[in-house]
């Protein structure tokens, strides 16, 4: 009367010995399954059942549950994540570099205050704020203007030429050429430094510096005050992070010496960011022509020994920035002491359909104003000369501005 039973079925066994066959047998009628050891985080469980019938009882493992995360995002300044609600780990889920939407600007910067622009993680809404900064003293905001080549300048402009239409933007424009001060803040030089019998001294304009290294100057002095670089080499606009990008942060860096790099050859130039930049050729001579209004053979004069050092009364050296005459816009040196690198690539002819940041390549880039080391005809507002983007000579500088929209 007794059941008898195994994992899947129970029956009656026989008691005499005449037979071995069974009475009744028949696979467990189970009730509901009983827990009777709650799983946590870290230990298993267990629970049973119990056939209807025979009473036979089977037991089975509950599963640890793991660790429990919270709905909620955590988040610091780089990345997001889930973190645990339970006491037995510090792991957290999901965790993640935070993608950031579009720069808002909230407040625009001036003169004399900070301007300041934010974003936010489209994942956890982290909202990241930084400053940008104030117009840095020795700048000088010049008002642009669209202009088709048709005006008579004199002498007469090679790049505004008949039929082509040029929108200068609103800029802030540095009143000098960059100085060795400034340009050793960020970046070292290349095979030769400023030496005494070309001029050395805080205020001196940079020279030795090649286009590349100007570019890495633009770019780092953009990134440390908060502001958008305007250059990107596919999509990095860190230049530490170049390839062929040489030196460190305590020394500075500066750019290749290869004349065809490829690479850096193939950097784009992104019109709606706010950081520092070369001027593209165009906006060169509008500055240098006093925004687009004078008709002097030099920046600021008639007369080149008003605002330019050059081969006469150089003493074959450079001298500070800002020790001739300004033009009307306030501008220094615009004709003379160094020549500026532009953005562009040189053309030996500019047409109605060249692009306002000139040709679309070339081996050389674009150089305007003359120097210390030129006679008076490379110092007129119309003059262009180039250089290989690898040139580093010491009548070589350049000036940067920034996009006042």
């Amino acid at each position: 009367e007794t059941w008898t039973s195994d994992e899947a079925n129970h029956w009656h066994v026989a008691t005499c010995e005449h037979t071995e066959e069974v009475s009744g047998k028949a696979a467990h009628t189970f009730g509901e399954w009983e827990v009777t050891k709650n799983a946590t985080c870290t230990e298993k469980g267990s629970r049973e059942c119990t056939c209807t019938v025979c009473k036979y009882e089977e037991t089975e493992e509950i599963a640890a549950t793991g660790h429990s995360y919270s709905l909620e995002w955590s988040k610091d300044l780089t990345n997001h994540w889930h973190a645990a609600t339970c006491e037995h780990t510090e792991e957290v889920s999901g965790k993640a570099a935070h993608t950031f939407g579009e720069w808002n600007v909230t407040k625009l910067s001036t003169f004399d205050t900070n301007g300041e622009k934010e974003r936010t993680c489209t994942v956890c809404s982290y909202n990241e704020k930084k400053i940008i900064s104030k117009i840095s003293e020795g700048f000088v905001k010049v008002t642009g203007r669209t202009i088709t080549g048709s005006e008579s300048w004199t002498p007469k402009s090679k790049v505004f030429v008949s039929g082509r239409k040029l929108t200068i933007p609103d800029m802030y424009v540095s009143d000098h050429e960059v100085t060795q001060a400034e340009y050793k803040k960020y970046c070292k030089y290349g095979e030769k430094s400023p030496r005494e019998e070309s001029g050395v001294g805080d205020n001196y304009p940079a020279y030795y510096v090649n286009w590349y290294d100007a570019i890495v100057y633009c770019n780092l002095r953009s990134i440390d005050e908060g502001l958008t670089p305007a250059y990107k080499i596919g999509e990095e606009t860190d230049p530490t992070k170049w390839s062929g990008i040489a030196g460190d942060a305590e020394n500075g860096y500066c750019g290749p010496s290869s004349s065809n790099n490829i690479t850096w050859n193939a950097l784009t130039y992104d019109k709606t960011a706010n950081g520092y930049r070369l001027p593209t050729e165009a906006e060169w001579e509008y500055i240098a022509r006093e925004a687009g209004k004078s008709t002097t053979t030099y920046s600021g004069s008639a007369n080149i020994e008003d605002v330019a050092w050059y081969t006469r009364n150089s003493s074959k050296k450079t001298h500070e920035v800002k020790g001739k005459k300004a033009n009307s816009l306030g501008i220094y040196d615009m004709s003379g002491n160094v020549w500026e690198w532009c953005y562009d690539w040189y053309s030996e002819s500019i047409t109605s359909s060249t692009a306002d940041t000139g040709a679309a390549s070339h081996s050389s880039r674009v150089t305007r104003g003359g120097s210390w080391y030129g006679r008076a005809s490379f110092c007129i507002v119309a003059e262009r000369l180039y250089c290989r983007p690898s040139d580093r000579n010491n009548i070589l500088g350049f000036r940067v501005v920034r996009s006042a929209n």
